[in-house]
């Protein structure tokens, strides 16, 4: 069960357009936390990171087969996730999955990016992907 301060962040979240359409745009967690205060929602660390790996389930579960596998090892591999954070273009990610035995395109990057930006809230997926370019 959630906590009370996830649940009435999910209450503000599900009646504001304005907070949905600004969380969209958040591209680092300070700036998150920063919004989540303009709108007087109170969330822990522990709570953020669930809301977070919510997110990432989520957006995991919509990947295909083939892409999957890459971003859960990038996830559950710290020497990996460490290099993956270091990538700065689409381009760089399909050589470090390369690196790692996996093969990945610039297209499958952009098919993942557009399941991110399905996603509604705060994600570090399309933190990660705007970083990279692949979602606005």
């Amino acid at each position: 069960m959630s906590s009370s301060a996830i649940q009435d962040f999910n209450q503000k979240f599900a009646q504001s357009a304005e907070l949905r359409q600004k969380i969209g745009q958040v591209e680092s967690v300070p700036q998150l936390i920063g919004l989540l205060q303009e709108w007087d929602i109170s969330l822990t660390g522990p709570e953020l990171m669930s809301l977070a790996q919510q997110s990432y389930q989520t957006w995991l579960a919509s990947l295909s087969a083939t892409v999957r596998p890459f971003f859960v090892e990038a996830h559950d591999n710290k020497t990996l996730n460490k290099a993956i954070e270091t990538c700065s273009t689409p381009h760089d990610v399909v050589i470090l999955a390369k690196a790692h035995g996996f093969q990945l395109s610039e297209s499958d990057l952009q098919t993942a990016a557009a399941a991110a930006a399905k996603i509604e809230g705060f994600s570090f997926e399309k933190v990660w992907f705007k970083s990279l370019g692949l979602l606005a």
